[in-house]
């Protein structure tokens, strides 16, 4: 029996998100390279999680986009593209390209002071663009 993807299934799966956001940036990080591997390595249970868990999960994932953190707010979102293009969240990424809110908080990232984030969220944008051309037009 595999732990990590048993993580998904627990209540400590939320405390990722906690923990990706510490001060101490050793904790933050070490947090957040395990949260990454949970999310890329194991895409059919946590596709499974996300289809059980959906509006808790992106509501908790929303701070983290929206975080004043720069490092968080870049790592989020290059996270975020990266476990939505997995096959097994196909039907995670269509639900999610459906959500006027995540789109705002998509389009309210390609304005931000930072070249880094517009164009990580330019490039999800444009994924979900690709993905689903009709909602665009």
């Amino acid at each position: 029996m595999h732990k990590i993807p048993d993580t998904c299934k627990s209540s400590s799966f939320e405390l990722f998100f906690k923990f990706v956001e510490l001060p101490n940036f050793d904790v933050a990080s070490d947090a957040f390279s395990t949260f990454k591997d949970l999310l890329t390595k194991h895409g059919t249970v946590v596709a499974e999680y996300l289809t059980a868990h959906y509006d808790e999960f992106f509501d908790l994932y929303e701070k983290l986009l929206t975080s004043s953190n720069y490092v968080t707010r870049r790592q989020s979102l290059k996270l975020l593209s990266e476990f939505l293009l997995e096959p097994p969240s196909s039907h995670i990424m269509k639900r999610y390209i459906l959500e006027v809110r995540y789109l705002k908080v998509l389009m309210t990232l390609l304005k931000d002071s930072s070249k880094n984030i517009q164009i990580a969220a330019f490039h999800i944008f444009k994924v979900l663009e690709s993905s689903s051309p009709s909602l665009f037009l």
